[in-house]
């Protein structure tokens, strides 16, 4: 039996520089004692913890141009992530990650993405639709490029609600037309992104706003290392995360959790568990180097560390 697909839409794809450095001083000239480069961006770290995780395969839809866009489209080759990518002739963004290694603090340098034109939006979304039948799941993954149009995430949901596709959701800005389309959407953000969404509240009430207002499957919201929470609007799950001994890299933890969850959805593990093992995940990646590579057998060891409380979604909200 062949794995469950889910068709990954990155449209804003970074070519990134991570350095190493053994102190950060913002202000001074800083020397990296190591260098690593590899494609990245939202919707490719998705696609490479999903295949580390194996339990799906992915086709990634994404907009590429210039030398940039060459290498991510040669190094995503090498790594037999299969992509479907619309050329634009601006060259595709890169993105420069600092981290402190003793300090294990990160920052983070991030050039201006450009905008995709209407033709290039139409092409996106033809590729999308002719894919889409043929998925077991969606996921939209990040910002859109530049000035590009919220109706590519728009339509591409109402394709997904069309064709009966579960559909993760793991962006915020300009959202709320894409939630408010329907179908099997279920939302990954974290928590000042669901304060940006739903207000000053506190988690569960900010969950209970967001269903009174978008017909969700799920909300997931992660915090960092600090418990995340799941709910369908029924039940609540607080997971309360381990800590680690160690972070090499967290970049790219919050993809990595979204791939596993949605693998997991697909292969119909029950929600609550489907985002724990995407939390171990996420936990895994931060001892990598590499934005949405861990190791599944960390995966594994975490998952058994991570605790879970469940509770009445409403009856927590009365008792805050």
């Amino acid at each position: 039996m062949s794995a469950p697909v889910l068709l990954v839409l990155g449209p804003n794809p970074a070519w990134q520089k991570t350095l190493f450095f053994d102190a950060f001083r913002p202000g001074q000239v800083n020397r990296a004692h190591r260098l690593e480069e590899f494609a990245s961006g939202k919707g490719i770290n998705f696609c490479r913890a999903a295949g580390c995780h194996g339990r799906a395969t992915t086709c990634l839809v994404q907009f590429l141009g210039g030398r940039s866009g060459q290498s991510i489209s040669e190094a995503l080759e090498q790594e037999q992530l299969p992509a479907v990518s619309i050329p634009l002739a601006a060259a595709t963004r890169c993105c420069t990650t600092c981290l402190d290694e003793p300090a294990q603090s990160m920052t983070e340098l991030i050039e201006p993405a450009a905008t995709a034109g209407e033709a290039a939006v139409e092409a996106f979304l033809a590729a999308v639709a002719e894919r889409v039948s043929g998925a077991d799941a969606m996921a939209l993954c990040g910002t859109l490029p530049g000035e590009t149009t919220p109706a590519l995430y728009v339509r591409a949901a109402q394709l997904a609600a069309r064709a009966g596709k579960a559909l993760l959701v793991d962006s915020w800005q300009q959202i709320e037309p894409v939630l408010a389309t329907g179908g099997l959407i279920h939302l990954k953000i974290n928590r000042e992104e669901l304060v940006s969404l739903a207000g000053d509240r506190q988690i569960p009430a900010a969950a209970g706003w967001m269903f009174e207002h978008f017909p969700l499957k799920s909300l997931a919201v992660t915090d960092g290392a600090a418990s995340a929470w799941l709910t369908d609007g029924v039940l609540l799950h607080q997971f309360h995360l381990p800590r680690l001994p160690r972070i090499v890299n967290p970049l790219g933890s919050g993809d990595t959790a979204g791939a596993v969850f949605l693998s997991e959805l697909v292969n119909h593990t029950p929600l609550a568990e489907a985002f724990a093992a995407g939390l171990a995940a996420a936990s895994a990646n931060c001892l990598s180097s590499r934005c949405g590579r861990f190791d599944p057998t960390d995966a594994r060891i975490l998952r058994r560390q991570i605790t879970i409380e469940s509770t009445q979604l409403q009856e927590k909200i009365d008792h805050e």
